[in-house]
């Protein structure tokens, strides 16, 4: 199967060696004599549904291996304990593994698999039985003791990937059902009252009383007689006739006044603490709860419950899957951002703000959405004036040609001496046109909501290109650029359009447009 059996030879014994034994798998026992082992416990449904739930939780998130490079990090899917991980051995994919670790961890407080080794590397990992595996510590050094098919080894602990609950000593793990077998055993004993209650009872619970003294045969045949009719669950709730004078009064209390069903609450609660799972999950919830609570109660299933159990397999995983020269470089580790995942509505703000903010790109944000990347995609922008962070801190608004800007004075070849300065005619022709941009965004934001403010701007913006080229048209005459009037003026209002679109994707759009329109004042002089 494996290299386990390379040698056949059992180990010579040590006169030196003191056990220290893993928890004691033998019966736990209540007055009741239930008999509660990690086995036993998962007839209980809450503990089989905790350890379903974490399990299954942890066995379902991405796990992937990084390599640090130059203060950032790059995925290694195609290294060899990339591989590895994602196939453990040729019987398991890594959900069947890690579900499999992690319900052995979840009820004997340890798991223990087995690393083939090949060509100095982990090829191969095998999940072994607990009861086959005894920590040893001969004069303090820490050996795993395993047997299998009658052949037992001691093995070095980079062999052995062990991974361990709660610990008193770091070493071993304690099992949580040795720790509770009482609250256990009376979660059993409670299902074992419930089916007697179904199996033997006539919903009787109490005394027939007979006017005259009956002997004891007919004592007997009475009550055979309403056993035969009225004991078991297929007996329930029929009707019984009373002759000669009898009575029934009813003993005992109903289940549900006797608190039976609070009981069971309590236990079922008790069992929640134990494996820090929040009780909405196992549908045990006082008064009402919205959406909202339910959400956030989700993130709080993430971070105290499912986050401690990944970083203790993250540490493990990284400290014996890599070789020694590898470990400054690469690690192992899980992604929960599909368990932290919301509604629709709030992914899609979060990857707004990430947009807007520039630590998201498009193509990012498609990637996530297992959406094709697109041409120009993957470009971060910056918050607030929205240009790409490539680029250096020039102005938003800008009309150029080729490369000078509107009223950029030309010299007479013939007369070098004989210049133009039009620069007051061009703050004023600029300051004309972004004031009558600047009124009518500023009514429009406050009256439409962020979609009709879009479309009025489209039809604003179609008609203010004239006013452009009306405005700087003399100037440009008088520069001797004229013919580029159209280009520039439909420039300057695609721009504008752009960077009121971008604005109304913020939180608080009319925030974003009034900075906006504060930032085309500030740098109307340098257009």
């Amino acid at each position: 199967m494996f290299s386990f059996f390379s040698r056949s030879k059992k180990p010579e014994k040590r006169s030196s060696i003191t056990s220290a034994k893993l928890v004691n798998l033998g019966n736990y026992a209540d007055s009741s004599q239930i008999v509660v082992t990690e086995d036993t416990s998962l007839q209980l449904v809450t503990v089989r549904s905790c350890v379903d739930l974490i399990a299954q939780t942890i066995a379902t998130l991405s796990l992937h291996g990084f390599e640090r490079i130059d203060g950032e990090r790059e995925r290694i899917d195609e290294h060899p304990i990339a591989r590895l991980i994602h196939r453990p051995n040729s019987m398991m994919t890594s959900i069947d593994w890690l579900e499999c670790l992690m319900n052995r961890v979840l009820l004997y407080g340890n798991s223990f698999d087995f690393l083939d080794y090949s060509g100095g590397r982990p090829v191969g990992i095998y999940p072994l039985e607990n009861n086959k595996v005894k920590i040893i510590r001969p004069n303090g050094e820490l050996l795993y003791q395993v047997t299998i098919n009658g052949v037992t080894r001691e093995l070095e602990p980079y062999q052995i990937l062990h991974c361990k609950g709660f610990s008193t000593n770091g070493i071993q793990g304690i099992s949580p059902i040795s720790h509770a077998a009482r609250v256990v055993a009376s979660g059993l004993s409670m299902d074992r009252i419930q089916q007697r209650f179904f199996d033997n009872g006539s919903h009787l619970g109490g005394i027939l009383k007979h006017p005259e003294r009956l002997s004891e045969e007919a004592k007997d045949n009475l009550r055979s007689q309403i056993e035969s009719k009225h004991r078991g669950v297929d007996n329930a709730f029929r009707f019984m006739i009373l002759q000669e004078g009898m009575d029934y009064e009813p003993l005992g209390l109903p289940q549900d006044q006797a608190q039976f069903v609070e009981q069971r609450k309590l236990n079922t609660l008790d069992i929640l603490r134990i494996f820090h799972v929040p009780s909405h999950m196992m549908a045990v919830t006082e008064g009402s709860m919205s959406f909202a609570s339910v959400e956030h109660m989700g993130i709080s299933f993430y971070r105290n419950t499912i986050r401690p159990w990944i970083k203790k397999l993250e540490a493990e995983f990284n400290q014996k899957l890599w070789q020694e020269s590898e470990k400054s470089r690469f690690y192992l580790e899980f992604d929960p951002a599909s368990l932290l995942r919301g509604d629709q509505k709030s992914e899609d703000e979060s990857f707004r703000t990430g947009s807007q903010w520039g630590w998201w790109s498009i193509n990012e944000i498609r990637q996530k959405k297992n959406l094709p990347p697109i041409e120009n995609g993957d470009l971060h922008y910056r918050p607030l004036n929205y240009a790409p962070i490539e680029q250096d801190n020039s102005p938003i608004v800008e009309l150029e040609k080729d490369d000078s800007t509107i009223g950029e004075t030309e010299t007479d070849s013939e007369n070098d001496d004989r210049s133009i300065d039009l620069s007051e005619l061009i703050e004023d022709a600029h300051k004309r046109v972004l004031t009558k941009e600047i009124k009518a965004i500023q009514r429009a934001v406050k009256k439409y909501e962020p979609a009709e403010f879009i479309s009025w701007a489209n039809e604003f913006y179609g008609s203010h290109a004239e006013t452009v080229r009306s405005t700087f048209s003399p100037v440009m005459r008088a520069n001797g650029t004229v013919d580029r009037i159209d280009n520039l003026a439909q420039k300057h209002c695609n721009d504008h359009l752009q960077q009121l679109s971008l604005a109304c994707w913020t939180d608080e759009p009319q925030a974003a447009v009034e900075h906006l329109l504060n930032t085309w004042r500030q740098n109307g002089n340098k257009i």
